[in-house]
């Protein structure tokens, strides 16, 4: 304690390091420095050394200093907030999947924001505040051990597991989590070729599936030569849209590129551990944030090679620790839920034949999978149907849209958009049907419910807008093209994003009269729209634009 010394030669001026792969073990002095500090945090991230907080001769602090560990020099880093007498004293640092993780004695939890320039919070909240504790990466949960506060030594462990639904920062899946409504706050209501575009840039290859974003980096696929010989993964920057890394791997089952055949057509997911990326080639991939492969399946090795006249499109779905995935084609059929950790099936279930795009909704452990002909809801824990609705016509697309005890289907053909109310066993389709839309219907991108309404958009580009309880048609109006995007409600808005770049925006609540009609120039399909806090990031077959509020104040 305290170096057998008195006043300031108790403290320390320099760090030690020593290689854990060398033997014997040797340490060796860091670059001195012209400050000292104990009680602190230190961890190794991105090639930085980061030293915070602790106590210092003048007192608690909430300093953080940065050594470069290839130039060996000091620099001060962002100040971390921490509050009360005891600032950043005894505080916890730790790199979990990818991102520099803060916790002095506060309930909040903060990361390195992606510039390195300050500190932004997660949503994760302590019961019990702590110093002097340990957090522990396990997988897909962050672990809070130990530590102690001002009353007594603390034992416990104190889990935090990330939200899979859409936030400001993340949009983890088809959908955002398969409903399309967005809690993302201050976004944009108007923009153009010349405003309010905070950057757009060009993507390998082409791809027709949705983006998916985790904390600052937006991951998509695309396919790659005249005969899709490449699959390959992208990871954007959602600060600056520059390349963070591109990986590019053989498809298991190249087939002639065309616009009659999906290119990249199902989006992947992602949590806070890792990216699994599905493409109509069978490949199956798991792979961390930063690009590298955690397991690989060609699933045409284990059920048959998928092969159909127009490509797949249904995209993955997750639960915390499992993954979904809905192969429905002339055959074979399956419908599968894998174990994210190491990619093996936990359990398949073989379907009749049928040609479906559809991705199933996942609430609870309750799947609803509206796909060519049949509507019905799968036990996802057992792979059991729990009940059923056949004899639809026009369901190939648009996926199933959950609102609380109803189920929404949409269909190309008119009468076969319709509410179900959930429950029941067996085929439920005279007991259980609760509306049949009259003249709406729903080709590409799926129903939205949102504040009381199901709204519609057809093949031909007409938004219809229906009563959710009652079924009964508002209105309709043509926009100005067919939307191969789903809409996107967020902040009493309902956004309509156009496959020509057009985007309606609407009031809730049934309201017709539009709030904004913008236009971007694109080239092809605008094939789908991520929501995040102030920005939108669409996506065409080559393209990523991002749309920032940030640039509205300055018209």
């Amino acid at each position: 304690m305290g170096n057998g010394k008195e006043g300031n030669d108790r403290w320390h001026y320099h760090g030690l390091v020593a290689d854990l792969k060398r033997s014997p073990l040797k340490w060796e002095k860091l670059p001195p420095t012209n400050w000292a500090v104990r009680a602190h945090a230190t961890e190794v991230f991105s090639g930085k050394l980061y030293v915070a907080g602790g106590i210092d001769a003048n007192g608690t602090s909430n300093t953080v200093n940065v050594l470069d560990l290839k130039t060996r020099q000091w620099s001060i880093g962002p100040e971390y907030p921490g509050q009360g007498r005891t600032k950043s004293f005894g505080m916890a640092l730790c790199v979990w999947n990818g991102q520099l993780i803060a916790n002095s004695y506060s309930s909040k939890v903060r990361r390195l924001t992606p510039s390195g320039d300050g500190w932004e919070l997660i949503p994760a909240y302590l019961q019990e505040r702590r110093f002097f504790h340990r957090m522990v990466p396990a997988d897909n949960h962050l672990l809070f051990v130990a530590g102690a506060n001002f009353e007594k030594h603390l034992s416990d462990i104190e889990q935090y597991t990330p939200s899979l639904k859409p936030n400001g920062s993340r949009w983890p899946g088809f959908r955002g989590d398969g409903t399309s409504i967005s809690q993302s706050k201050d976004l944009p209501l108007k923009w153009s070729d010349k405003a309010n575009i905070l950057w757009r840039n060009e993507l390998p290859g082409y791809g027709q599936s949705s983006p998916v974003v985790w904390d600052g980096k937006i991951f998509t696929t695309s396919t790659l030569g005249k005969n899709c010989e490449k699959v390959i993964v992208h990871c954007t920057s959602l600060v600056d849209g520059k390349e963070l890394w591109s990986k590019s791997f053989d498809s298991s089952l190249p087939a002639e590129r065309s616009r009659m055949i999906s290119q990249a057509a199902p989006s992947p997911v992602v949590d806070s551990s890792g990216l699994y990326v599905f493409f109509e080639s069978g490949d199956l991939l798991s792979m961390n944030h930063n690009g590298q492969i955690r397991w690989h399946r060609d699933l045409g090795e284990t059920y048959g090679k998928l092969r159909t006249h127009h490509g797949l499109g249904s995209s993955l779905f997750q639960s915390t620790n499992y993954l979904g995935l809905l192969l429905d084609h002339p055959d074979p059929s399956y419908l599968l839920c894998l174990d994210k950790q190491t990619g093996k099936t936990l359990w398949a279930n073989r379907r009749d034949k049928r040609v479906s795009w559809a991705t199933p909704a996942l609430v609870n452990n309750a799947l609803l999978i509206s796909s060519n002909g049949l509507l019905e809801e799968i036990d996802f824990d057992t792979g059991k149907r729990r009940w059923f609705v056949d004899e639809l016509t026009g369901n190939t697309v648009a996926s199933a849209t959950v609102a609380d005890d109803l189920v929404i289907t949409g269909s190309s053909a008119k009468g076969n958009c319709l509410a179900v109310r959930r429950g029941g066993s067996g085929n439920v389709a005279e007991s259980h049907v609760v509306w049949k839309a009259t003249e709406a219907t729903s080709s590409f991108g799926s129903p939205l419910v949102y504040d009381g309404y199901v709204y519609f958009v057809s093949r031909a580009g007409v938004l219809n807008c229906v009563d959710l309880k009652s079924g009964e048609q508002k209105w309709d109006q043509r926009l100005g093209a067919s939307c191969w995007a789903s809409p996107i409600a967020a902040e009493g808005r309902i956004y309509f994003f156009d496959k020509a770049g057009g985007t309606i925006v609407l009031a809730a609540g049934g309201r017709k009269e539009p709030l904004a009609k913008n236009t971007l120039a694109i080239e092809g399909v605008l094939y789908s729209a991520v929501a995040l806090d102030k920005k939108f990031v669409l996506r065409t077959g080559t393209e990523l634009i991002c749309i920032s509020k940030k640039y509205l104040e300055n018209q």
